[in-house]
């Protein structure tokens, strides 16, 4: 996805049609073309990604594209007109080796959900809709799996009642539960057993194989399912050497005391510096939510035609204050993450995202803006540095 990473320029013509120019390789730039009304439709005044042909409901003169995120007003069924309606179209269109190419909703739930929590025996999170937005879903566990022989089975019921213990565990590719277990004796091996006491049995269990992502909710499928079942195809894995966040995502993380790692990283990416921030930006908004995918489908869209790029551009040539420039920046950022989030969260997510980050990842969030800051001061001064210094030592991160 974000395939607003490896665009150089982009717009969207004749309504439904996005024109683009996009790496092909790494030194290729090619144009692609992809007619959106093939790929997104309309439900009941809104985006649907599921179906196509939503042009025609639209009301004439109401599609634009600000940034990577497409607006227009549609119609409902009773013939009346809708909002505003709009869809990111960092989360579904991708560059495949120069090609663009629209990407239905994966059911997985690592690819497609975010924000895991877990109360009591409820799972929740954030899901994307057939409308391209966040919506908050839950599922109750002890519905779905057990306590079989001292292991977590999915399938079975009454898991809490036999365990103690449990905690989330998510990764990019799985979303773990561990618990302790109570395990009857006569299940351990007999140089194990103690009679006359209750053992225990520490296990965990990926719930990614059978929580699955159905038009933003949770639902549950026995592993049993084929895999052709799945309404949802798994999304085309993008090209390693065009999309420069597969690398940063595979080789940083963005905690403290590895900023000279970033920058390396980062200038392995990208030589611009909006892209930088963008990545950055991405990088902490998806620790942030638990997806790396959307965070960086965000974050990328800063370096997006109709995006902050020519703001934060001005900002660095008029201002030469650093202290000055900082906020400057960071309140443009700010805004423009506002915005981000609003366009992809659902009404009843909103809340919930609120809720989550202050209660689980305050402190992390704090530093991670304090890094993407640092590192774009840092990033500051040595494009200062590269403009009194022309015939100096070639520098990491400069602007275009």
């Amino acid at each position: 996805m974000a395939f607003a990473l490896t665009t150089r320029d982009f717009a969207l013509q004749e309504d439904t049609l996005l024109v683009a120019q996009i790496r092909k390789d790494k030194d290729t730039w090619v144009y692609s073309r992809i007619d959106l009304n093939n790929h997104i439709g309309c439900y009941n005044g809104e985006f649907d990604v599921t179906s196509s042909g939503w042009f025609s409901w639209s009301r004439p003169g109401s599609s634009y594209l600000q940034g990577t995120v497409l607006f227009a007003q549609l119609m409902r069924p009773d013939r009346t007109w809708g909002p505003r309606t709009s869809i990111d179209l960092n989360l579904f269109l991708e560059n495949n080796n120069g090609t663009l190419e629209f990407q239905k909703l994966s059911d997985s739930i690592t690819t497609s959900a975010s924000c895991f929590n877990l109360s009591n025996t409820i799972l929740q999170g954030l899901c994307l809709g057939y409308d391209g937005k966040l919506h908050y879903s839950e599922i109750n566990l002890d519905n779905h799996y057990g306590n079989v022989e001292g292991r977590i089975q999915s399938g079975s019921s009454h898991l809490f009642k036999a365990g103690d213990g449990f905690q989330l565990r998510p990764s990019a590719s799985e979303l773990r539960l561990h618990g302790h277990l109570r395990c009857n004796p006569r299940w351990r091996p007999k140089s194990r057993r103690s009679a006359g006491q209750v053992l225990w049995n520490r296990h965990d269990i990926d719930l990614a194989s059978s929580i699955r992502n159905r038009d933003g909710q949770f639902g549950f499928v026995n592993r049993s399912v084929a895999p052709g079942s799945r309404k949802y195809p798994s999304p085309v894995t993008p090209l390693e050497d065009t999309l420069r966040m597969e690398y940063l995502s595979r080789e940083v993380e963005l905690a403290s005391g590895n900023k000279e790692q970033i920058a390396r990283a980062i200038a392995a990416c990208t030589s611009s510096s909006v892209a930088a921030i963008g990545i950055l930006v991405g990088k902490a908004i998806g620790a942030v939510i638990g997806s790396s995918m959307i965070g960086f489908a965000i974050g990328t869209g800063l370096s997006a035609p109709g995006g902050i790029s020519p703001e934060v551009e001005s900002l660095v040539a008029c201002i030469s204050d650093p202290l000055i420039l900082a906020r400057s920046l960071e309140a443009a950022i700010g805004r423009y993450i506002y915005r981000a989030l609003r366009n992809v969260l659902s009404p009843d997510a909103t809340e919930y995202l609120v809720a989550f980050s202050n209660a689980k990842l305050e402190s992390n969030i704090d530093e991670a803006t304090n890094l993407v800051l640092d590192c774009l001061g840092a990033k500051l001064w040595m494009h200062c540095a590269k403009r009194r210094f022309p015939n100096g030592p070639s520098l990491i991160l400069l602007c275009n």
